[in-house]
């Protein structure tokens, strides 16, 4: 294992992994969603109660709850592949895509040290529906290490460390993974224009993902999900 690989690296190990185990039959999007969302639920019985310093590095709990997070970006991972989106999701390129967004949504100027439930009225999170972009024929491709660094210069450039609890992470990744889980609801199949709401709730899951495994000081994110993908492998391919 390394830091080298993308979050379309661990995307197709997840593909791998499912394909060894025989659970094609399995993963229907239904399914996985389920599942995502009992991951979600699962990581936040952890940051609910527990300190942060039984969390940390070190801490009491920290090697379970950095299991839950690695379940977390494995069911995302393994929901990407049964979309029925056309073509294949780059998240590497679609979480560049969603923090430059950010960036320019929510000026440091205007949001340091500052919610932006403390500058703007609350709503109720809809989902974002902006058109799921497709990406140049050239970009540069960040490790998952990267977007890791990327996404915590966002939160620190305006000061925001005192937002990004555990418990808020969990409680942000636990709203992503229900409008997800609103898109099936009474329905077999979301309808056409809900598929960026979906997507984009992924990679928000991803980012906040991200962010949690900061705060934990978790640096060695896509190992950790890698053994995670290789456990699911050693345990049941042996099964099916």
């Amino acid at each position: 294992m390394s830091s080298t690989e993308t979050f379309g690296d661990l995307s197709e190990h997840a593909k791998n992994v499912v394909q060894a185990c025989h659970w094609q039959a399995y993963q229907t999007p239904e399914n996985v969603v389920l599942f995502l969302v009992g991951e979600c639920a699962e990581l936040g019985e952890y940051c609910q109660w527990l300190p942060l310093e039984q969390l940390k590095v070190g801490g009491k709990w920290h090697n379970q709850v950095a299991e839950e997070i690695a379940d977390v970006i494995a069911s995302v991972l393994c929901l990407s592949n049964v979309l029925p989106i056309e073509g294949p999701l780059d998240f590497d390129w679609l979480l560049q895509d969603k923090v430059s967004r950010d960036v320019a949504m929510y000026p440091p100027g205007k949001y340091i040290g500052k919610s932006k439930y403390d500058v703007e009225p609350l709503t109720r999170d809809k989902g974002d529906d902006s058109p799921i972009p497709r990406h140049p024929e050239s970009h540069e491709q960040r490790t998952v290490a990267e977007c890791q660094e990327q996404v915590w210069k966002f939160v620190t450039e305006r000061k925001w460390e005192a937002f990004n609890t555990p418990a808020s992470l969990a409680l942000a990744v636990n709203v992503k993974s229900g409008l997800i889980a609103t898109c099936y609801q009474r329905r077999p199949r979301p309808k056409d224009n809900l598929h960026e709401r979906m997507v984009w709730a992924m990679v928000d899951i991803l980012l906040t993902a991200l962010r949690l495994c900061k705060v934990l000081r978790v640096d060695n994110t896509s190992d950790i999900v890698l053994k995670k993908l290789d456990g699911w492998q050693r345990r049941f391919a042996s099964q099916s």
